[in-house]
């Protein structure tokens, strides 16, 4: 299976992996948790497919059993940038003098769970580097940017 960008729309990822009891021998079961994204729905259904059908073809090569569960965990979400929310995001980012930049994402974030529910919002970005890496850092004066921010955007907004 080929994992990690796929395109530039679409990501699988493994990122648990248990199995077994001791350091040398095989475990009689191992169980494995990941996630595949797509922009387009249609796409992230066909690499699950791929994926289950490799993992059946190996479990029958080895004599093995494979229980596969997939389920829709998040949904995508966008927005035009003539939204007025998204016009007054470049508004604050202006009067901070912050670059307004319109990309999309290829993460899953508590922003997919909470749009898909109505609420208004988008991923800001928090100025770290390396994320979801052991290397991932962030310095205190990016902290303070974002707080500025946020602080402003309230103001702004209310």
């Amino acid at each position: 299976i080929k994992l990690v960008r796929l395109s530039t729309i679409t990501t699988a990822n493994i990122g648990i992996i248990r199995g077994g009891q001791v350091a040398n021998s095989v475990p009689d079961e191992v169980y494995l948790k990941g996630d595949v994204r797509s922009h387009k729905l249609e796409i992230a259904q066909k690499e699950v497919d791929k994926i289950n059908k490799a993992f059946k073809k190996h479990a029958r090569s080895l004599k093995g059993s494979l229980k596969f569960k997939a389920t829709l965990a998040i949904h995508g979400f966008s927005y035009s940038r003539t939204d007025p929310f998204i016009k007054q995001i470049a508004e604050v980012n202006k009067k901070m003098k912050f670059k307004t930049v319109y990309e999309r994402s290829g993460g899953e974030t508590e922003a997919n769970a909470l749009a898909g529910k109505g609420i208004k919002l988008v991923d800001i970005s928090y100025g770290g580097k390396y994320p979801h890496t052991t290397k991932e850092t962030i310095k205190g004066n990016e902290l303070l940017r974002l707080g500025k921010f946020l602080i402003e955007f309230i103001r702004f907004t209310s």
